[in-house]
């Protein structure tokens, strides 16, 4: 039993990755997903908030980082000058110097709180803009 449970898990997975990697279907800005699992959130969607765009604010990020919010989620993804523990996740084609609302991402997460995610607290996790 825990093999087939383990089997679907696996599947779940790697359907998500498909749709979602370099020329999926969902990695053009397809529709908004968002699939919570063990702690951990992926979502697809377009970026609603962007608490990183310096431009309007004119400060730098500081202390306390920055986040994004996708499909309801505020996701962390700069950790400004805060120490971390481990090594965070990586963000790629986010551009703090413009708003980056309205843009696709794709967030691998853990989460911390209702509705709230970071992908500071471990390398596996992940956040990319695009388009």
């Amino acid at each position: 039993m825990a093999t087939v449970a383990a089997a679907a898990a696996i599947a779940g997975s790697l359907a998500f990755w498909l749709g979602s990697g370099p020329g999926g279907a969902l990695a053009a800005g397809g529709p908004q997903t968002t699939t919570t699992r063990h702690g951990e959130v992926w979502l697809q969607g377009k970026i609603t908030h962007d608490g990183c765009d310096q431009s309007e604010a004119h400060v730098a990020i500081g202390d306390v980082g920055c986040s994004i919010t996708v499909n309801g989620y505020a996701v962390s993804v700069i950790p400004g000058n805060i120490r971390l523990q481990h090594a965070p996740g990586a963000v790629t084609g986010l551009d703090a110097s413009a708003d980056q609302t309205g843009k696709h991402a794709d967030v691998y997460a853990q989460l911390i709180a209702p509705h709230s995610a970071t992908i500071l607290s471990a390398p596996k996790y992940y956040a990319r803009i695009s388009g």
